[in-house]
């Protein structure tokens, strides 16, 4: 799962960077990085829910935190320089 949306939100975080979010071109592409940002969150929470056997709450909670911790060893193993 994480791989298919690897391919659809880098390339648009990629484009948001060069076009700058300063810009009003900037809005479409944050938008759709937004939604597909979204996207992943309710599919994530989808399979978790089902792995766990539980509700959608719990499905959220699982896939939100998932998602910070996986940012937050990123940015820890791989900084910008």
């Amino acid at each position: 799962m994480a791989v298919l949306a690897e391919l659809v939100l880098y390339p648009l975080g990629s484009l948001l960077n060069v076009i700058g979010s300063d810009r009003p071109a900037a809005i479409p592409v944050g938008l759709l990085l937004f939604v597909g940002l979204i996207w992943y969150l309710l599919a994530c929470a989808n399979i978790w829910r089902a792995a766990l056997d539980s509700g959608v709450g719990l499905g959220i909670a699982v896939s939100v935190g998932y998602l910070l911790l996986s940012m937050l060893l990123e940015q820890q193993f791989l900084p910008d320089d």
